[in-house]
């Protein structure tokens, strides 16, 4: 994808947003990121969007479908159709992406991803929530995971933060000095 198509994803998305991010909830964003995930995980799927022959709407029915299964078709609705009559569908994912970011950046949320090498009780989970939120002063979403690599620790991971304290960490840091 390139720059241009990105900034334009970015003023369909902002252009959404100013129409629609009232009546957005956590609950249709996450639903939003699990549509993503599946327009990146079947692409060759959703290349039929750039083939010429297929109309504007047979594509636009083709995503409004795909929509209804993530429950979002009635928010989108009008989004795909503004894509289609601007010939635009081809951007459609990377819109949705860029919808994501903008609400998490007006909205102060942040996405983080929690490994452990075990698993965390519900005290462990509030303590990093408080700890994210007083470190970065924005509402946490975090995805908690395990991974046996991380060695004794944590490791919190999102777009612009990276904090660990782990074993796996301190031998990374023997490594590289020695």
């Amino acid at each position: 994808m390139t720059l241009q198509k990105i900034g334009l994803a970015g003023k369909y998305a902002i252009a959404f947003l100013r129409v629609f991010g009232g009546n957005i909830t956590l609950e249709m964003v996450s639903a939003l990121g699990d549509l993503v995930v599946f327009g990146k995980k079947n692409v060759s799927s959703l290349a039929l969007l750039q083939i010429a022959i297929f109309d504007a709407r047979a594509k636009a029915d083709l995503i409004k479908h795909i929509c209804s299964k993530f429950g979002l078709n009635d928010l989108l609705r009008q989004l795909i159709d503004l894509l289609a009559q601007h010939g635009r569908l081809n951007i459609f994912i990377t819109v949705i992406e860029q919808i994501i970011a903008r609400f998490q950046e007006w909205y102060g949320i942040i996405e983080i991803a929690c490994t452990s090498a075990q698993p965390l009780d519900n005290d462990a989970h509030d303590v990093i929530y408080r700890f994210i939120e007083r470190m970065t002063g924005k509402q946490a979403k975090i995805t908690f995971k395990i991974n046996q690599d991380v060695i004794a620790g944590i490791r919190l991971q999102g777009h612009d933060i990276l904090w660990e304290y782990s074993i796996a960490q301190q031998l990374r840091a023997l490594t590289t000095a020695g």
